[in-house]
């Protein structure tokens, strides 16, 4: 995806590493840890909570306490759960660096993670940038890494880029603040972040994926999960397919909004959108209409049988 890279990377610029976290108190202390260790100067870690029930907080905070490492950290909770979306967007808008390094509250980011994504970013001028992970399950045991892992395979052309669900696992991603100032909030709180924002990463610059695994991600007990106690290690599938239509639809829409406040935007594109949202209402229509008649029939079915 990058194209003309310089011989060398600039200076050192500040670095802002966020992790995001979310009653992950099982999972929270090797998360931190792998923060704290960043090799990465000068580097800012903000530690965020949103508002967990359990003790991934009081944990976050023990941790720092005993830090005396190099990095400036800067712990912070949320007074009441607002949610992935608007957790990204709070961590993002109050960022006064460049560049947000991402980490989830149950990943392990590897040593030299943040390193590696500065450099590729300075190099290649994208605006978000990505790598590839090592994959564990939720006790920590290293598994194979899935064959259609997300991100391995992006759209090329702009169009496909606005109808493709494909996306990068967002807990491997950095962005450039440049996604945030020119576009603001991301407003549609059903939406998924990484979805959003690769795609506005696209719209006015490009991406770069590192090939090398950053992040040991472990499957299925994510922030977006619901699962609690209940994982299997089919937990990935924690949407039936109508409620990943309606994910997708909110993606959509934002899409739809990034897409106007470009300058000079492409019409066609936004035709296109606008098509495809509009297909997915109808579709969502007829398969009510459908169910209401089945529904009738079976009621008259019942009816008749009585006489």
């Amino acid at each position: 995806m990058s194209a003309g890279i310089p011989k060398e990377p600039k200076e050192c610029p500040r670095v802002i590493f966020a992790l995001l976290a979310y009653n992950q108190e099982k999972f929270i202390r090797e998360a931190v840890e792998s923060a704290l260790t960043q090799t990465y100067q000068p580097l800012e870690i903000i530690l965020s909570d949103d508002c967990s029930s359990d003790q991934t907080f009081e944990i976050i905070k023990t941790m720092v306490a005993a830090y005396d490492g190099p990095h400036k950290v800067i712990i912070q909770q949320n007074p009441t759960n607002i949610g992935l979306i608007e957790h990204v967007n709070k961590v993002a808008m109050e960022s006064n660096s460049d560049f947000i390094v991402v980490a989830a509250g149950d990943d392990i980011s590897k040593p030299n993670r943040t390193c590696t994504l500065v450099e590729a970013w300075q190099l290649t001028e994208a605006l978000l940038v990505y790598s590839k992970a090592d994959f564990m399950d939720q006790n920590g045991n290293r598994v194979t890494t899935p064959r259609n892992a997300p991100g391995s395979v992006m759209p090329k052309s702009l169009k496909e880029f606005a109808l493709s669900r494909s996306k990068y696992i967002g807990a491997t991603g950095a962005w450039d603040k440049k996604l945030f100032a020119d576009f603001g909030r991301i407003t549609e709180t059903g939406s998924y972040e990484d979805l959003v924002l690769a795609y506005r990463a696209k719209l006015i610059g490009k991406l770069h994926h590192v090939d090398e695994a950053l992040v040991i991600y472990r499957q299925g007990v994510g922030i977006t999960s619901n699962f609690g106690n209940k994982l299997t290690h089919r937990s990935e599938r924690f949407l039936d397919k109508a409620a990943k239509r309606t994910v997708f639809i909110a993606v959509l829409w934002q899409r739809l909004r990034d897409t106007t406040r470009v300058r000079n935007h492409d019409i066609k594109l936004r035709a296109i959108l606008l098509l495809k949202i509009a297909r997915f209402y109808v579709d969502r229509l007829l398969l009510v209409m459908g169910a209401a008649v089945f529904n009738g029939f079976r009621s008259l079915k019942k009816l008749l049988n009585r006489y």
